[in-house]
């Protein structure tokens, strides 16, 4: 499993931990991008705009994560989708007959491979303008209703593939409903979903082996309440028996625990270095920054250890703040330069020169000419607002050099960055967000050695930063 996997998670207001409730995992369309195809286009966030309004006038839970890797049939997503799905159901009461699988595009193909291969755990699934080749017999024998939607005029995903197997659905006469309309492309119209959340509703998990007679499922209208699983054994091993108190429930938190949880990645390293960040024992802080050094750790587990040592404020740790700011990772580089400038580092000029230089090549072999995948673009983005951040809180005269190279490399040279509204891709979002931090960071050194880089900023009315600009040098004295 990978403990920097993220999901997006709608709970109803109207959700009561008394009561077992529905839950639907909604799986994003997109693809592989990056210059490497190692990059996910497409999310859990932009996935949920397709199901929240109506998850909350039904009072369903809907849980939408990142793939990890694209397509979602890759080995990867298998334990991270099970992994988020198990998480659920032990911080939520959800009916574990009530559980729904839906995706669109890329989530279709999704649903086509993940609904078949675990279909003992879905009351129903909705693969929409996707397709594949599922294993309809394990849907037919867990009378695993199927909801298909795709567009005959689909000119991105063909319909051959659904039509095919709605054919095959039907010769089995399993449970399904197939919609194909003339005019929706590659959409998935709100008429089509509202049918799809009818549909999902008279549905429930067929009863398994062993609670019906042998070697059949049969349907049932009962409640299972996830509250009443027994515990895993390395739900047990990570977090003791229930009647254990946890780590610091009655006293102070355990440094060796804080340590234990950074290196595990995820949920617990974020909450164990903000807990860190507060602590100033130099033992303590030199114990962080092995987790921030170890190569073999994973790279969201360097970062919160990055993030942790900026709180932290032990000038022995600045060494391996600075070597970090030269990872390959961008997360961790990002999240070493804020640290930097949260302890004042003393070079700070010639740290984030290095910084800014390093972050520059990688950008630059992500390109082919003067063309950049957009999500190679926005995380390159993302990483040197990161160091302007740390410049900012550096407040350090001689990094205006660095912050002139990465105005240069990132938003004055000519650059063609394709995007896809499908997608939700909008270049100008991290473009607006780097600049606005190029300014801060302006407005935090000296003038007017900073006029000629706002100016250059300030010219360009794409960025939008033109007044913040004027309000900037207005207030400062010649």
């Amino acid at each position: 499993m990978h403990s920097g996997g993220v999901y997006t998670l709608v709970v109803p207001k109207s959700y009561d931990p008394l009561r077992p409730t529905s839950l639907v995992v909604g799986l994003h369309g997109g693809g592989a991008g990056g210059k490497d195809r190692t990059n996910v286009v497409g999310s859990g966030s932009s996935a949920m705009n397709f199901f929240q309004s109506e998850a909350e006038r039904l009072g369903w839970i809907v849980v939408c994560p990142t793939a990890l890797r694209a397509p979602w049939a890759d080995e990867a997503n298998d334990p991270f989708l099970m992994a988020i799905l198990e998480e659920i159901c032990a911080l939520y009461h959800v009916d574990r007959n009530r559980i729904y699988l839906a995706g669109h595009s890329m989530g279709g193909f999704g649903t086509w491979h993940y609904g078949p291969k675990y279909a003992h755990l879905w009351a129903a699934i909705s693969p929409n303008a996707g397709g594949g080749r599922p294993l309809l017999n394990r849907l037919e024998e867990t009378m695993t209703g199927v909801y298909c939607h795709h567009g005959a005029d689909d000119a991105v995903v063909g319909v051959g593939s659904d039509r095919e197997l709605a054919k095959q659905m039907r010769d089995k006469g399993m449970d399904f409903v197939y919609c194909e309309l003339p005019d929706s492309g590659h959409g998935w119209p709100d008429e089509v979903r509202a049918e799809m959340w009818e549909f999902f509703k008279v549905r429930r998990l067929a009863v398994t082996p062993g609670r019906a007679e042998k070697g059949k499922f049969a349907i049932t209208e009962e409640a299972a309440s996830s509250f009443l699983d027994k515990p895993s054994k390395r739900e047990l091993a990570a977090f003791g028996p229930l009647s254990a108190a946890p780590v610091g429930a009655f006293g102070a938190v355990d440094p060796q625990q804080l340590l234990v949880d950074l290196a595990a990645g995820g949920g617990r390293a974020e909450r164990a270095a903000a807990e860190l960040a507060t602590r100033s024992e130099p033992e303590l802080a030199a114990s962080v920054a092995k987790i921030l050094a170890d190569q073999k750790q994973a790279p969201d587990a360097r970062r919160f250890a990055a993030e942790a040592l900026g709180g932290m404020n032990q000038p022995s740790t600045l060494k391996v703040l600075r070597k970090a700011t030269l990872d390959a990772d961008l997360g961790v580089l990002r999240a070493a330069g804020i640290a930097l400038g949260k302890l004042r580092d003393p070079e700070a000029a010639k740290s984030f020169d290095a910084a800014a230089k390093h972050l520059l090549s990688l950008f630059q072999s992500k390109k082919t000419g003067a063309r950049i995948d957009f999500t190679d673009f926005e995380a390159h983005l993302h990483a040197a607002t990161g160091l302007a951040e740390g410049i900012t809180q550096a407040a350090a005269p001689a990094t205006l050099s660095a912050l002139q190279a990465l105005a240069d490399g990132l938003l004055f040279a000519p650059l063609e960055v394709p995007t896809s509204t499908r997608a939700g891709q909008d270049a100008r979002v991290p473009r607006l967000a780097l600049a606005r931090s190029l300014v801060e960071a302006c407005a935090a050194l000296p003038a007017p050695s900073t006029h000629s880089l706002l100016d250059a900023l300030a010219a360009k009315p794409e960025l939008g930063v033109a007044d913040r600009v004027a309000e900037i040098k207005s207030v400062r004295t010649p």
